[in-house]
């Protein structure tokens, strides 16, 4: 999904930690879902794990949330149904197009 949502790396590791979160607790409802995902010392832990300051924290979800990878405190259904595996009725598929030097295909 990256080609599509161009995060870079420190964005990457947190959407991983993040990520990680959601799998731990899948069988959470969207309310607990959510209510962790605010949870100041969950954001306190995910910090200390990557040795990120509070400051480029709050910046790199703030991009998250512009790239849509959060969604009213939650992970874009997109994201969660293709890498921690929850059932939301998405489907995500790729069509790669090759460009010829020539200018065909």
């Amino acid at each position: 999904m990256n080609p599509i949502l161009k995060l870079k790396k420190r964005e990457k590791e947190l959407l991983v930690e993040y990520l990680k979160l959601a799998y731990k607790n899948k069988d959470y409802n969207e309310q607990q879902m959510k209510a962790m995902f605010a949870d100041q010392s969950i954001k306190w832990d995910i910090r200390n794990i990557l040795n990120m300051s509070e400051p480029s924290f709050n910046n790199h979800i703030k991009q998250l949330r512009d790239k849509s990878v959060f969604v009213n405190g939650l992970l874009h259904p997109l994201v969660q149904a293709n890498i921690v595996g929850a059932d939301t009725g998405y489907n995500l598929n790729y069509k790669i197009a090759i460009k010829h030097e020539d200018g065909e295909g």
